[in-house]
């Protein structure tokens, strides 16, 4: 019968501890690595949809509302008014080309089918930009890399975005890395694709 010292079993003990603290390491920076995954997609998934739905609504203003179109000439005069007041208060009510939020830029489209070229990816990448970080290009590009996007706000894919039978369709597409590369894991390709109607 072999005894053990209280010298050895002190010495299994550690050896133990330290088996059991690596692999309890590598599960808690797996959770890690998933839960930033999960954070990306979640926010720029949201600021997708708020683009979407934000141009669709700004294109019935472009069209309805600029220029004093369809107001009457007997209340254009209180119309323009009105928008000296709100521009003086300076609370971003008024849409205009600085504003991230809001654009004065129509998006035309035939009734009738037809797909029109026009140029919503821009578009649709600054109001992404907007909703993500306020507007602030490096902002959004320092979020987008601490979220592990390849390539920041450059690795962002708005080509596939278009309006199709008065549907604006916004379609971001990017590759996510993982926050630990074990073996190589590769990148994941994440397409996140909203539509709305043009009002």
């Amino acid at each position: 019968m072999k005894y053990y010292s209280k010298k050895d079993e002190s010495g299994m003990v550690t050896l133990e501890a330290c088996i059991s603290v690596l692999f309890f390491m590598i599960v808690m920076f797996l959770f890690y690595g998933l839960f930033v995954m999960y954070m990306a997609q979640t926010a720029t998934a949201h600021a997708v949809l708020q683009t979407s739905q934000s141009l669709a609504v700004d294109n019935y203003a472009a069209n309805k509302l600029e220029d004093g179109a369809n107001i009457p000439d007997s209340i254009n005069g209180l119309k323009n008014l009105m928008v000296k007041f709100l521009k003086s208060t300076d609370l971003n009510l008024i849409p205009d080309n600085t504003n991230s939020f809001a654009s004065n830029k129509k998006m035309e489209y035939d009734i009738s089918g037809d797909d029109v070229e026009e140029n919503v990816s821009e578009m649709a990448k600054k109001r992404f930009i907007a909703y993500l970080a306020n507007g602030d290009d490096d902002k959004a590009d320092s979020m987008l890399k601490n979220m592990n996007v390849e390539n920041g706000l450059a690795g962002l894919d708005f080509s596939e975005s278009k309006i199709e039978h008065g549907n604006l369709r916004v379609v971001l597409k990017y590759q996510l890395n993982y926050e630990f590369q074990i073996a190589e894991l590769g990148k994941v390709q994440v397409k996140q694709e909203s539509v709305s109607k043009l009002w």
